[in-house]
């Protein structure tokens, strides 16, 4: 057998040492399984055996037990292509795997590898493509480089590389492929450098800070060729001129640099009807805000300063999935055709000087699952149409910070399938609406709602972050806070996909904190500046996944739960300005991840708890006249101690049918203002 294609055909477990015994093999491809296992020794006896071997393929395999020793030890001097993406290999690569001597094809990339390019001036390899992307190769890139004139395909992003970007790259004159960031190049670099490749179709150099890219003779190159260009976060000044020569460009991002002024005239010509990714947001762009190309997929133009009305023109790119024209200067109202984009799953029109209403024709958008038009001067009754919020799939709604007013519809919310709503500093009116079980993130702070809590919230059993406004809280909504109760809720996982991300505010460590791309494992209770009265329940500490909470400035009576012990993943507390009373739980002094407290203004008694933790923090419990001992300067004998508490028969049974009750009197106005 000469020839073994096994890849995407759902193998696991480990690879049979029969197929070491295959000798005559040339090419062996593993590659798509389900992490089938290769061992070192059996990699090493494959590496001996099949000594005429041209081709391996390797990639997702499990080789975590092979040395990268064993990489250059083949018997086979035909090797021409070698493909270990994603192997879970880690060490130091040895230089020699880049003198093979007929390797045309390396791909060690998304491996936990260390190692260096030949530093010589003579290396030279028949190498045509060479990927090292995910991994963590470093050092410089050598002159040496420039050699390799066969290179057709050069990816080392997101590895360690430093120093300057050799000149002699230019000599790669058949480059179709250049991935050079993120990294930490630095230095100044003449794009000219480049004007020789005129094959490339691929450019990335974003996110290298350190580097200065002067495009000064830019006017010099042309690509036509070029399909994608990523430069962003890459420190440029101006718009990048060679890009005039590039009539099939399908991917441009220009974001985060400091281009200022318009965008040219000439560049509305260049790609337009192949351009399908067009970011320039966190620049300095000003004046009317531009058409996007016709064939236009993902515009971003955020964080700019282009002002004037939305052009209804923008419409006439009828493919827009993703549109973000959010923090700008844009005035005038939403134009009705954006209803018509048939594909848009995501509107972002945030922090502009919009006004007038959200228009129905948003009804039409079917696809539409991020829709935010917060901090805006939109003033509107609730659209009704958002009513059917379960048929159009929204996931993701923000209509804080504007001008809506009059009742939501009570059953607004309870079938769809939103994650995040905010409805934040309006002037909403009446009860609330019943949630969805599905709902993880709830704003509806500074409005007019009256009446109670709905029970309902207690479904909500995947609340994340909720901040409410006035109302009874049921007793046993604590209690089925399940998202915040286990702390196996998985890895770090993101809402929303690549392109967008989620932001909120909320009270922590005691300062107003904006938290973009919301982690789903992040959970906090901010229930600040309220006028929440009774107790703190006991069942708080069941909440185990729980980082932060926040109780300030209310009216809340009574001891501290000792239960607040068990919160294990507590790195901030803050329960000041209140009327809490007795002593501080001694598990607080056991808190190791606990980074901020703040129990002043209340009333404390007995002495502080001693602890690593208590000895850090700042001033946390200024206002309480009957605590004693280290750190404050009173010592506990100085104070008389307080008598204990006497409770009547009738406050005892008073107690006991509030704990059987179903409700917590927490009567509040507005909620984490």
């Amino acid at each position: 057998m000469a020839h073994l294609n096994l890849s995407y055909s759902s193998f696991s477990g480990p690879i049979p040492l029969e197929i070491t015994h295959l000798s005559r093999l040339i090419t062996f491809d593993l590659s798509g399984n389900f992490y089938p296992t290769i061992d070192d020794r059996i990699f090493r006896w494959l590496t001996h055996n099949l000594t005429q071997l041209r081709e391996l393929i390797l990639d997702y395999t499990d080789m975590s037990s092979v040395s990268p020793l064993s990489l250059v030890n083949f018997s086979s001097s035909n090797l021409t292509s070698l493909s270990l993406r994603w192997c879970n290999l880690r060490g130091i690569v040895p230089i020699d795997i880049f003198h093979l001597p007929n390797l045309l094809s390396l791909s060690l990339s998304s491996n936990d590898l260390t190692g260096t390019l030949p530093q010589t001036k003579n290396w030279t390899s028949p190498l045509v493509s060479l990927d090292l992307s995910g991994t963590q190769f470093g050092g410089s890139i050598p002159a040496s480089v420039g050699n390799l004139t066969s290179m057709t395909f050069l990816d080392l992003e997101g590895t360690e590389f430093t120093g300057s970007i050799p000149l002699t790259l230019g000599n790669l004159v058949h480059l179709t492929y250049l991935d050079l960031g993120p990294n930490n190049f630095s230095g100044t670099m003449d794009f000219e450098m480049f004007a020789r490749l005129k094959n490339l179709q691929y450019l990335s150099l974003t996110t290298n800070s350190y580097l200065n890219m002067s495009l000064q003779s830019d006017g010099n190159c042309s690509f036509p060729m070029l399909l994608y260009l990523d430069l962003s976060f890459c420190n440029l000044t101006k718009f990048p001129y060679f890009l005039s020569s590039s009539a099939e460009l399908e991917f441009l991002d220009l974001t985060a640099n400091m281009i200022s002024g318009g965008i040219p005239e000439w560049f509305w010509r260049v790609g337009r009807y192949t351009l399908i990714h067009l970011y320039l947001s966190d620049n300095n762009f000003n004046g009317p805000l531009p058409d996007p190309p016709p064939s236009t997929m993902f515009f971003h133009a955020s964080s700019n300063n282009f002002s004037g009305e939305i052009p209804t023109s923008i419409c006439q790119a009828s493919l827009l999935e993703d549109l973000d024209l959010s923090n700008n200067r844009l005035n005038g109202t939403i134009p009705r055709c954006l209803g018509d984009l048939s594909f848009l799953s995501s509107l972002n029109l945030s922090y502009n000087l919009l006004q007038g209403p959200l228009p129905q024709s948003l009804a039409n958008c079917t696809s539409l699952q991020n829709l935010i038009v917060s901090h805006n001067a939109i003033s509107d009754t609730f659209p009704l149409w958002l009513n059917a919020i379960s048929m159009l799939e929204i996931s993701y709604l923000s209509l804080s910070n504007n001008e809506f007013s009059r009742q939501l519809p009570i059953n607004f919310l309870l079938n769809s399938t939103a994650e995040f709503v905010d409805l934040a500093n309006n002037n909403f009116e009446g009860p609330l609406p019943i949630l969805s079980p599905d709902i993880k993130y709830y704003f509806i702070s500074n409005n007019e709602f009256s009446g109670d809590i709905p029970y309902q919230l207690c479904n909500a059993t995947g609340l994340e972050i909720i901040n409410l406004f006035s109302g009874r809280l049921p007793a046993e909504y604590i209690v089925k806070l399940i998202a915040m109760m286990y702390e196996e809720k998985g890895g770090l996982q993101y809402m929303g996909d690549s392109n967008y991300e989620d932001t909120i505010s909320v009270v922590m460590k005691g300062e107003e904190l904006v938290l973009e791309k919301i982690l789903t494992v992040f959970t906090t209770i901010d229930f600040s500046r309220n006028f929440f009265e009774g107790e703190i329940p006991e069942s708080i500490g069941d909440l185990k996944a729980l980082k932060g909470l926040n109780f300030s400035h209310n009216n809340l009576i009574g001891r501290i739960p000792s239960s607040v012990g068990n919160l294990t993943n507590l790195e901030w507390l803050d329960l000041s300005s209140n009327k809490l009373n007795g002593e501080i739980p001694k598990g607080l002094a056991d808190l190791s991840s606990l980074s901020t407290l703040n129990l002043s203004y209340n009333q404390l008694v007995g002495s502080i708890p001693h602890g690593p933790q208590m000895d850090t923090f700042n001033h946390p419990f200024d206002g309480n006249p009957g605590l004693c001992g280290p750190p404050l300067s009173n010592p506990c004998d100085t104070l008389e101690q307080s008598p204990p508490h006497s409770t009547s028969p009738e406050e005892e049974e008073e107690e006991e049918e509030e704990e059987e009750g179903h409700w917590i009197e927490w009567r509040a106005v507005a909620m984490g203002c």
